[in-house]
């Protein structure tokens, strides 16, 4: 006895094709390159570039902007120094590549030079000084391209900073040597134990342009409502303090009281500022 049967054709092999692949698959990939944005004509610190992309074929796709070597799902990358930028866009199922080349010719991260300092000076003044900077920028340019600072109060050293077009800036240093202030004056008074006599010591101190030894001077009377109109330089002693703490000029000067007992002290420095102060002696 004999039976016959029928067997059916199988649709699986079908089924597969089409959920790995949405085209016909004698079409060949296309990866479109749609639009690219951010690179610019015109100075800047930085430029993100970007680009759009699709593909006919299923599949992720990834980027790369070193040529290929390495690839992630972000399809931009900012970038601060010019050069030329090779970008591959991948389909990362199937392993095809488009790719395209932009050159970046219009960053600036350099700061600017500075150049021809003029006013500057290492001779200390009391007098304002106005100092100008001249700035140098082969990239972007100079935003100014001269930088002028009037200095009126005491200075040594200070800065003048620069700027290119895009915010790079340079902190050129000079030289000021502006002296404002006077010297400083304390004093105090002592009695000699053995013979009775009074004496004050003068601590005079500048730090910048210096004592001016010439000019360290006294009035003396006994009255207080005396008549001192004499300066008189002659003092018992004078003695140079060693510079400690960052004081350069230091002076200790000592005087005898004898009959006198009301003084008025005059310290100069060496551009002419000039500190007073009245000393009472009380025995």
């Amino acid at each position: 006895v004999s039976k016959k049967f029928t067997i059916g054709s199988s649709t699986s092999s079908e089924n597969n094709s089409n959920a790995n692949n949405n085209s016909d698959a004698s079409v060949a990939e296309k990866i479109t390159i749609s639009n690219k944005l951010g690179n610019v004509t015109s100075w800047t610190d930085k430029v993100t570039l970007k680009v759009d992309a699709s593909t006919n074929k299923n599949g992720t796709l990834e980027y790369s902007f070193d040529g290929g070597k390495t690839f992630n799902a972000d399809n931009s990358k900012t970038f601060t120094s010019n050069q030329t930028v090779k970008i591959v866009v991948r389909n990362r199922l199937t392993g095809n590549t488009t790719s395209l080349t932009e050159k970046i010719e219009y960053i600036d991260n350099t700061k600017p030079s500075c150049s021809n300092i003029s006013g500057a000076s290492t001779q200390w003044s009391n007098i304002d000084r106005t100092i100008s900077v001249s700035c140098n920028d082969s990239g972007s340019g100079c935003k100014e391209s001269e930088i002028s600072k009037t200095f009126n109060k005491t200075t040594k050293t200070s800065i003048i900073t620069i700027y290119d077009k895009v915010g790079n800036k340079n902190d050129c240093s000079v030289n000021v040597y502006v002296d404002k202030t006077a010297p400083t004056i304390t004093y105090e008074t002592f009695t000699n134990k053995f013979n009775n006599i009074y004496k004050f010591q003068l601590f005079v101190t500048d730090n910048e342009s210096g004592i001016n030894l010439e000019e360290v001077k006294y009035k003396q009377k006994i009255l207080k409502n005396g008549i001192d109109n004499v300066w008189h330089k002659k003092f018992d002693s004078s003695k140079e303090i060693s510079a400690s703490s960052g004081i350069n000029y230091s002076y200790r000067f000592t005087k005898e009281t004898s009959v006198y007992k009301y003084f008025t002290i005059s310290i100069s420095d060496n551009v002419g500022n000039v500190n007073e102060m009245q000393i009472a002696i009380e025995n």
